[in-house]
């Protein structure tokens, strides 16, 4: 029964819209009125300058008042206000010339292309981010790899006897390459504050010399070479080598 009477109101909707469009035809009281984009556009920029927003009112007398005792000038002011003022612009969504099908679907493939070169740039970047993390992690893998192998081929040293360059007495088991190089210097540290605490020549260039050639590296490396040559010419520098002869070129003099 319900769906009857909504037929039934759905027939009579329809039935009177039907006679609306019969009155809205045109008759002889109320002739067509036929306007090209052209027309229309011109019509739509007259509506627009009639609707500008009206000007502010002027101010109060009691404000300017106000205003003028406190030192503003309150014309000055309003002129700066005006200037400020937001109104209202007219724009085309799409140029009145492009109104054919041709024109308007050579738009939207314009659109397309560039929506699709943006994506392709941000799956750009993305892969490459992705890729650059990959090499990161495996840098650092290798880097991991590399340390522990190092920590395990130093803790295998046998215990050395290192000889006190300052005194020239030989103690055993004064540095322990057990672990790693930092053990090793920080002996070399402790036998220098003890020799400042008793007062006792100390020569630590040579101490850390001995200290790095007690760790026994592999010296096949640059690196390992290098830091060796440091140590040397630290001590050179600090004359605690007396054997060292300075060779300076006369032109760098």
């Amino acid at each position: 029964m319900a769906n009857d009477s909504d037929m039934s109101g759905w027939s009579d909707l329809l039935h009177s819209s039907s006679k609306l469009l019969e009155q809205a035809a045109p008759s002889a009281q109320f002739p067509p009125l036929q306007r090209n984009l052209d027309q229309l556009e011109s019509l739509s920029k007259k509506l627009k300058a009639k609707t500008l927003r009206t000007e502010a009112p002027s101010q109060s007398i009691a404000a300017t008042r106000l205003l003028a005792r406190e030192g503003i000038n309150a014309e000055q002011l309003a002129r700066d206000l005006k200037s400020f003022e937001l109104k209202t612009t007219f724009e085309d969504v799409f140029p009145a010339e492009a109104t054919s099908v041709e024109e308007y679907l050579q738009q939207v493939h314009e659109m397309a292309m560039i929506s699709a070169v943006q994506e392709a740039q941000k799956d750009n970047l993305r892969s490459f981010d992705d890729y650059m993390m990959s090499v990161l992690e495996e840098d650092w893998q290798k880097e991991k790899r590399d340390f522990l192998q190092s920590l395990s081929r130093i803790s295998t040293l046998p215990r050395r006897n290192i000889s006190d360059s300052s005194s020239g007495i030989t103690r055993q088991g004064q540095i322990v390459p057990a672990t790693s190089s930092p053990q090793a210097y920080a002996e070399v540290v402790k036998n220098l504050n003890s020799s400042r605490e008793r007062g006792l020549p100390f020569k630590p260039a040579s101490a850390f010399k001995h200290a790095y050639e007690s760790l026994n590296l592999d010296t096949s490396g640059a690196k390992s070479v290098s830091m060796q040559k440091i140590w040397h010419l630290i001590s050179t520098l600090m004359g605690e080598d007396s054997n060292a002869q300075w060779n300076v070129p006369r032109k760098c003099l």
